[in-house]
């Protein structure tokens, strides 16, 4: 998981045709998986260790959210990070920047994802990726639904932009 990166949540449609930005009130993820099976630190719900990933825990991209909006005339100064944990839920004030950070590891040596087969080596993980039809098996995966609650009936105004 290479993240996503850093944007502001807008209405894409009324900033095309009117120029204007607007934001929802709220924005919203909720982490249907991505998180090894929801496993957390009580005491401290907003750290994880490495230990943690490595049984379970955490394993895909943590969504971070900046102290930082469109009309910010500094860079941001604070940050949150909300850790993709199955079924987990995030909530965050609309015009907040925000991303996902890429997963940590992942990535085995080159060695190891080779066997010798007669004079020649084969790509363990790209002869996997063949027999199961898998373009891009490696690496932890987030299954994620995201939801901006807005103020307005977006769709309304967004006329033949629906089609």
């Amino acid at each position: 998981n290479l993240g996503h990166q850093l944007h502001f949540d807008t209405d894409e449609s009324l900033l095309g045709n009117a120029g204007k930005v607007t934001h929802p009130v709220i924005s919203s993820v909720l982490y249907l998986t991505g998180g090894g099976g929801g496993k957390h630190d009580e005491e401290n719900d907003a750290s994880t260790t490495e230990n943690e990933a490595k049984e379970g825990g955490v394993v895909a991209g943590s969504t971070i959210v900046f102290d930082q909006t469109p009309a910010s005339e500094e860079v941001a100064s604070q940050a949150w990070i909300g850790h993709a944990r199955d079924n987990a839920f995030l909530n965050f004030p609309g015009n907040l920047l925000h991303g996902v950070l890429p997963c940590a590891g992942g990535r085995e040596e080159e060695d190891d994802d080779k066997k010798r087969e007669g004079d020649g080596e084969v790509d363990v993980k790209n002869e996997d990726k063949k027999k199961s039809g898998s373009k891009d098996d490696t690496g932890p995966h987030r299954l994620t639904f995201m939801v901006g609650f807005w103020t307005r009936n977006v769709p309304e105004g967004m006329g033949d932009d629906r089609k």
